[in-house]
């Protein structure tokens, strides 16, 4: 308890910073900080809007959630384990078509295994319009209207339009996304471990069966990524050993870039190109 007259001071949790590209309510280059209004949310009928700091706690709305009610980390944790974790029980429901990949291939050591992230980098505007970048593993259709409900599609990075109505403001902004291929790779391993193969058994997979298009979100019209230079796919596996307890997090081992996956491809990364 705080004596009488302390002044107990939250930690900040957003910091000071400038807003590199608009919103509709934000323009370019604003100040903005945790006392920054969040328009158009009204805190109160005399025009006051939300501030971060003001609405850090749900409570402040009258509502919390179960997995943060007693603010207690470990079921906070429990439940990011429960729900996303190796033992969340969610069945894949996309099956790759094509590969002889055997999740065998290689010795495996328990409680260890490699987490496999495609990663996507481009310039918010390197086509002055929405677009998504789709990543597929094996055959997938060659129409770009049926790409998103694709069964090979194992994900999709779609990068928004800026409000600024300046494109200069926002010419140097690159964005970046990721799509974990794990649980596709995994696809037939027995529910709730992850049995990923040796590097090797992976990388000659990958390198054969994983593919990247391009497409604007408006009428899905496809776009050459030879055309979009900014626009980098890369692949890093990273060694990853499993909690020992439900309340505990995974600890994740430096990662490693795999360019002989994405080098023959374009806009596929390339060896001694930056990450």
């Amino acid at each position: 308890m705080a004596l009488s007259g302390t002044v107990v001071t939250l930690p900040i949790y957003v910091a000071n910073t400038s807003a590199t590209s608009g919103t509709a309510t934000i323009a370019p280059g604003e100040s903005i900080s945790q006392e920054s209004p969040l328009k158009p949310f009204h805190r109160s009928r005399n025009g006051t809007f939300w501030t971060s700091s003001a609405i850090r706690d749900t409570r402040s709305l009258g509502y919390t959630y179960p997995e943060t009610a007693d603010d207690s980390a470990s079921c906070a944790i429990q439940a990011v384990n429960y729900l996303y974790g190796p033992s969340a029980g969610r069945p894949v429901n996309k099956t790759l078509s094509s590969g002889n990949f055997s999740k065998r291939d290689g010795p495996q050591q328990p409680g260890f295994y490699y987490e496999w992230i495609t990663n996507i980098r481009v310039a918010q505007n390197a086509l002055n319009s929405t677009f998504t970048v789709h990543v597929f593993l094996g055959n997938f259709n060659s129409n770009p209207k049926f790409w998103l409900v694709d069964p090979n599609q194992v994900g999709s990075h779609t990068v928004f339009m800026p409000f600024s109505s300046s494109a200069e403001q926002n010419a140097g902004l690159i964005v970046a996304g990721t799509v974990p291929l794990t649980k596709y790779l995994n696809h037939n391993a027995t529910t709730g471990h992850y049995n990923t193969a040796t590097n090797t058994g992976v990388e000659r997979y990958l390198r054969n069966n994983l593919h990247w298009r391009v497409a604007k979100l408006a009428d899905s019209t496809e776009v050459s990524r030879e055309s979009m230079p900014s626009l980098k796919v890369s692949v890093v596996s990273c060694p990853v050993t499993e909690a020992k307890s439900e309340y505990d997090f995974p600890n994740w081992g430096d990662c490693t870039t795999h360019t002989n996956i994405t080098d023959w491809m374009p806009a596929g990364l390339k060896f001694g190109e930056p990450v």
